[in-house]
Parts: structure tokens; sequence; C-alpha cells
């Protein structure tokens, strides 16, 4: 075994590599394939300080499905974001009235960047 050091966007890993000779096979058994239910479950869920909703992570909005005015119970798909060729739903963890709309289809945010406010 090999130890490395691997930065990723400003986090180290420390990382054990097995040597394997050039006409090794891989045992693929060993690889476990996602749950169907696992992007259900993976779909960010992100409460602004205040009474709004944030983006999760870094990407680009490729759909706003709210606007002012509109209710918005706990657990409603508010916007659709793509990160790393993924598509994922933002969903809420607040229930009241879209005050305001931050974001619009196309628009880059950042992790925390505001998506909508809550009256």
């Amino acid at each position: 075994m090999r130890r490395f050091k691997i930065e990723v966007d400003g986090k180290v890993y420390d990382v054990k590599v097995k040597e394997m000779a050039d006409d090794a096979t891989v045992d693929r058994g060993m690889v476990e394939a996602p749950r169907a239910d696992a992007q259900k479950e993976a779909a960010p869920r992100a409460k602004a300080e205040g009474g709004g909703i944030v983006a999760p992570m870094m990407g680009t909005i490729i759909d706003v499905l709210v606007r002012p005015g509109d209710e918005v119970e706990e657990g409603k798909v508010v916007a659709k974001l793509e990160a790393m060729k993924m598509e994922m739903n933002v969903v809420s963890d607040l229930k009241g009235t879209v005050k305001e709309v931050y974001v619009k289809k196309g628009e880059n945010v950042q992790s925390g960047d505001p998506i909508i406010s809550f009256e």
C-alpha cells in the first residue's frame, strides 16, 4: 500500500492505494450499486437564517418553481439545481408565503446564496 495526501476543494484527504500488477483484474463485486431511492434521499435541503432558502451547494439554477406570493409547504421543491452534471431538487424545510425570489434560470450560485425568502 502507498499513502497519498490529496486536496479537493481545499480539503485534504489521506488516501491509501494498493498497487496492482498491470495484468490484474478488478473485482467489480466490491462496488456497491446505488439504491433506487438514493436521489430522493439526497435532495438538498437548506434553510436560510431569518426565514428563507439558500443554495445547498454551488451550481446552476435550471428551474425556479415558485414566485412571490406562492404558498410553500415543508418538503416542497422550490428550485432545481445542476451541480457536477447532476440535477437536484432544492427542497424547502420551511412553510410560508414566498416574499422574494433571488435567482433566475441559468444563474450560477454558490453554497449559501439566497434562493427565496418568506414573509
